[in-house]
């Protein structure tokens, strides 16, 4: 190997190791003021992410639950990633049926139904969601949570709303046959690395009920990440900054601030 070549290698492996650190240092600090933390990543992990891989895992959190969580680091800043999670016109059909039922600012109450074959109940919830403005706040800006809990009373505030056939496909008679999932939480995770990249994450942790063992439950989630994130990923690189406009109305950031239009 010539002199050169070391000297190339050695600086390859000092800039990796800086990224490493970034990522590692800022996981960190968002633990500090999260509402749900991520998890610490191993040696193997922080390559993969280097590789532009989508890490999965599936660990038990706190309370016994299984916790669904996938990371990728995003080469776009953090502002342009969030839009392309958080505006309606981007919004994923997915595997579920959602409709919010109310906003305030932005936090907004969501109803979820989910369709399963028989010999399966269906499920559905209602779910609070709202932004960190304390995390964003604490770090100036460099992060960004997007939380979810369970809302136990939360289904009177979803009937009218099946009633008034304002969620498609979906009757009444179907509504009061489906079971209510007894937990589900999680976040998108939106950090601002060096470089103006973003590392982004989602992770859930969801018990469906009934019959329906928890980890099958968590591994069908654990399947989708992949296409969720990179989802986001390519809608953030493609569309937003010819989409998000002067004509587009004003999305709120992480801060609960309106987001500058490109």
């Amino acid at each position: 190997m010539t002199l050169l070549s070391i000297l190339v290698t050695l600086g390859s492996a000092i800039g990796n190791a800086a990224d490493n650190a970034d990522i590692t240092g800022s996981i960190a600090t968002f633990n500090q003021h999260a509402v749900f933390g991520l998890p610490t990543l191993s040696a193997d992990d922080l390559a993969d992410l280097q590789r532009g891989e989508v890490i999965k895992r599936l660990l038990p959190n706190q309370n016994g639950n299984l916790q669904v969580v996938g990371m990728m680091v995003s080469k776009l800043p953090m502002q342009q990633v969030w839009l392309a999670s958080q505006d309606p016109h981007f919004m994923s059909p997915g595997s579920a049926t959602e409709a919010r039922l109310s906003v305030q600012g932005d936090k907004a109450v969501w109803y979820g139904f989910l369709d399963l074959p028989m010999p399966f109940s269906d499920r559905h919830w209602v779910v609070d969601s709202w932004n960190n403005h304390t995390l964003a706040q604490v770090t100036d800006n460099q992060m960004w949570e997007h939380p979810w809990t369970l809302d136990d009373d939360g289904l009177p505030l979803a009937r009218p709303t099946v009633e008034a056939g304002a969620v498609a496909g979906l009757t009444l008679r179907t509504f009061e046959r489906a079971i209510f999932t007894p937990v589900n939480h999680g976040a998108l995770v939106f950090i601002g690395l060096n470089e103006g990249e973003t590392l982004l994450s989602y992770h859930a942790t969801s018990v469906i009920g009934g019959n329906i063992p928890e980890r099958l439950a968590a591994e069908f989630i654990r399947s989708g990440l992949d296409k969720l994130l990179r989802r986001i990923d390519r809608i953030a690189r493609e569309e937003v900054r010819s989409h998000y406009t002067a004509r587009h109305p004003v999305l709120l950031g992480g801060d609960g601030q309106p987001v500058p239009h490109y």
